[in-house]
């Protein structure tokens, strides 16, 4: 059964931002019925919920996916204020992409750039300034990728080979937003229920790679991409499981782990 649990209502062209919501993708329906926007959505049209999970559609060639520099293809979002005491958490669970033939799956190393993660853009849409956090095949490699982009200028980085298993391609993303307009990375094995591994995204401080983005109007765009690189030599899907978000938890971030290179 759908939960959708939200504090602020009146979602009609997005602009209402929300303090807590909860989608386990139950239903099969449109994302807009559960409040979500859809950001460039012609690059990726079939994005959906079905099966009990968001479904980007299947991604088979480049084209208007990509998000890198000033490339942004398709997101689905929600405007989220930055909170005035303790964080709001948000976790994507068993998020990542696999074959078409089969989502669940883990994608093959013959993918050379597949990707899908919970990215957080500025509050207006027509500054290419985001970040984002994605299970993905990087150089044919599972890693985990991390990406800052400013003004349409990209730095990027990843976790290493394999950090949450030989060939793993899902995993639950966790993102924290602090009162200072500043964000919280981490990662764990999808469906654990462990710890999380924070991540040093490049500024020596935990914040994101290259020192982080400036959400200066207190809110921002938070959502799923799931995009291609360079070529698609297998048909891929991005899937999420669910994805929650809850305000008010404990500021207990701490770095546990840097950011490597595949």
């Amino acid at each position: 059964m759908l939960l959708l649990l939200l504090a602020n209502l009146g979602f009609a062209g997005g602009g209402t931002p929300v303090t807590t919501f909860s989608d386990d993708f139950e239903a099969t329906e449109a994302l807009s019925v559960t409040g979500w926007t859809a950001f460039n959505a012609s690059s990726v049209p079939d994005a959906t919920k079905t099966g009990g999970q968001y479904h980007s559609g299947t991604i088979s060639a480049v084209g208007s996916t990509t998000w890198f520099n000033g490339d942004r293809g398709r997101a689905d979002w929600k405007l989220v204020d930055f909170p005035a005491g303790a964080d709001i958490e948000i976790i994507a669970y068993n998020i990542g992409v696999g074959p078409s033939s089969n989502p669940a799956n883990n994608l093959s190393s013959s993918a050379p750039y597949a990707f899908c993660g919970i990215v957080v853009q500025v509050e207006n849409t027509s500054t290419v300034s985001y970040e984002f956090l994605a299970p993905c095949r990087r150089d044919s490699v599972a890693t985990i990728e991390s990406k800052t982009t400013t003004g349409g200028s990209s730095s990027v980085g990843d976790v290493g080979a394999n950090p949450v298993g030989s060939g793993v391609t899902h995993a639950d993303i966790r993102l924290l937003m602090r009162s200072d307009n500043t964000l919280r990375w981490s990662y764990r094995v999808a469906g654990s229920g462990g710890s999380w591994t924070a991540i040093d995204m490049g500024s020596g401080s935990g914040v994101s790679q290259g020192g982080g983005l400036t959400y200066s109007s207190g809110a921002a765009w938070v959502g799923i991409i799931t995009y291609a690189f360079s070529s698609v030599p297998e048909s891929f899907v991005g899937t999420v499981d669910s994805l929650t978000m809850t305000g008010e938890v404990p500021n207990d971030y701490t770095l546990t782990a840097s950011a490597g290179s595949v």
